[in-house]
């Protein structure tokens, strides 16, 4: 269970807020990369009904500039972290690290798009069929 700081819960009180997302992507030996919302266009994490302890995720970054197109973010650790400006700066609380399984680039009506389907740690166990 995630614990907020005080400031944190009461922003999120708040009847006016501006809240923040970002992603870390980590791996072993290679660049840690942090991206908000400049760079995120949308975050859809999913857990299955019928199993609640697995899950999933969707992440659509902006690569119009090109930039994603030469990295390959599979197998990266991905931890996903929600928050909002409060007094003390922008504080986040972090979700359950993830494993980015599939990235894809698309593109289409003028943007480029990266799409990474990260997944949780029980989801892996079962993709290794681990009991």
């Amino acid at each position: 269970m995630r614990t907020l700081s005080a400031t944190l819960t009461a922003a999120q009180k708040s009847t006016n807020y501006d809240p923040l997302w970002k992603v870390v992507l980590s791996r072993t030996g290679q660049t840690t990369q942090t991206y908000t919302r400049t760079r995120i266009l949308s975050i859809t994490e999913t857990e299955k009904t019928e199993a609640p302890q697995h899950h999933t995720a969707e992440i659509i970054l902006n690569n119009s500039d090109g930039t994603l197109t030469s990295l390959n973010f599979e197998h990266y650790q991905c931890v996903v972290s929600y928050g909002m400006n409060t007094s003390a700066g922008e504080e986040y609380s972090d979700g359950a690290p993830m494993r980015v399984r599939a990235q894809e680039l698309h593109s289409g009506r003028g943007i480029l798009k990266c799409y990474l389907r990260p997944v949780g740690i029980l989801d892996q166990l079962d993709e290794d069929k681990a009991t």
